[in-house]
């Protein structure tokens, strides 16, 4: 189950978890893109036009899943959006609606996707290594250094973050025995000056390559008990070191 699959990041996952062999339910707003990659990708994508927000729509997109896609054993949340606005700029103070639409998008909508995932995953029977579901959200280094402009965007994030730390213990227990709950923080800070070569040449390899994210996704899902990934890609000071970590 994706979201945020009819573009960028989340299209990305998509597409490479079917190369892989999944069936995939690709979640959008836009159902003619949906349309199109449904018509692109074949069979083993079922589009769901769907607002991750709308507790309602979900729970009956859920419900209503065809059986050979039923069974969730995956959640990728990408859905998000990312608006600049200063607390206060030259057109005043920070538009409220926006504060609001972004923390509703980045946090409300992960977390309704991931209780209601999460749900679906508890009627799973375990694997022989007793997972029974990956849950995985997207978050950004913005939720650890959030820059001019990022204040509703930065404080979504953190709240991704805070939220994996508290579903690892929760979700983490007998009685559903394990889950893979995993937080992306996937980014490459733009602090240092993109006018060197070797910065543009990096930033173009790195955060422009959509496969990075996608391949970390296929990793978490593919091995047993990986509760957090963190750090997920990031330029560091002028040697610019790149690096997947495992933090926990």
């Amino acid at each position: 189950l994706v979201t945020g699959a009819t573009s960028g990041i989340g299209q990305a996952c998509a597409e490479r978890l079917l190369r892989d062999g999944a069936r995939v339910v690709a979640v959008g707003r836009r159902a003619d893109r949906l349309a199109a990659l449904a018509e692109r990708l074949g069979p083993r994508l079922h589009p769901v036009t769907l607002d991750v927000t709308n507790r309602a729509a979900v729970d009956r997109a859920l419900a209503a899943l065809p059986s050979p896609f039923a069974a969730v054993d995956v959640l990728v949340n990408c859905a998000g959006i990312g608006p600049a606005a200063k607390t206060v700029g030259k057109d005043g103070a920070h538009p409220l609606d926006l504060f609001t639409k972004t923390i509703t998008v980045n946090l409300i909508g992960s977390f309704n996707m991931i209780r209601l995932a999460a749900e679906a995953m508890a009627r799973n029977e375990p694997e022989p290594t007793g997972e029974r579901g990956v849950l995985i959200s997207t978050a950004s280094v913005a939720a650890y250094d959030g820059q001019i402009g990022q204040a509703a965007y930065a404080a979504s994030k953190g709240g991704v973050v805070e939220l994996r730390d508290t579903n690892i213990l929760e979700l983490f227990r007998p009685s559903l025995f394990l889950f893979s709950f995993s937080s992306f923080s996937f980014w490459a800070t733009t602090s240092l000056s993109t006018s060197s070569s070797l910065a543009r040449t990096f930033l173009k390899n790195s955060s422009g390559n959509l496969q990075v994210e996608p391949n970390a996704v296929l990793f978490v899902v593919s091995a047993s008990f990986v509760c957090d990934v963190n750090d997920g890609f990031s330029i560091e000071a002028v040697t610019q070191i790149a690096r997947l970590s495992l933090m926990r």
